[in-house]
């Protein structure tokens, strides 16, 4: 929405912190949801790791694969 709205009115620019259309989106397998790296502060700084672990040790236990000892 913002890049469309920059390029109907390149005044936005300022506004929205974008000045123009990325040059990845013309690539065909490229996608900026799907083909980014990870996100550290995202997945380190704002807990997510830590969730997916949970979860993932939660089923570890409950599948008797690991006990809560191990």
């Amino acid at each position: 929405m913002h890049v469309s709205s920059v390029v109907a009115d390149g005044t936005l620019a300022a506004v929205y912190g974008v000045t123009k259309p990325s040059a990845l989106h013309s690539l065909e397998s490229f996608h900026a949801v799907t083909s980014l790296p990870p996100d550290c502060m995202h997945d380190v700084l704002e807990g997510l790791i830590a969730l997916v672990l949970k979860v993932c040790l939660r089923g570890l236990i409950a599948g008797k694969i690991v006990t809560v000892q191990t």
